[in-house]
């Protein structure tokens, strides 16, 4: 079954990221990756996220295995089964 991947940029505003988070649970959407979240809405969560906030990713089905990320000033690789995601 193909992931459904929903990636957008909110440019750290509130409305923009909870109007994101809401969108994928309507659509099936299995991954969400926010670039420029606001950090209060990332912090404390499920959210991998890379060493400056500036992108974060939250797997919201749980039929995905995250295998292993890897974080840096600015990206974010995350390993699945068969597939690797690089967020920046």
């Amino acid at each position: 079954m193909p992931i459904k991947v929903l990636q957008t940029n909110v440019g750290r505003a509130c409305a923009a990221q909870h109007l994101a988070y809401a969108t994928p649970r309507q659509w099936g959407v299995d991954i969400l990756i926010v670039s420029e979240p606001k950090k209060k809405r990332v912090h404390g969560m499920k959210w991998l996220k890379d060493n400056r906030t500036n992108v974060a990713a939250l797997f919201l089905s749980k039929n995905i295995e995250v295998l292993g990320h890897r974080t840096g000033d600015g990206y974010l690789l995350t390993s699945l089964k068969d597939l690797d995601i690089v967020c920046y």
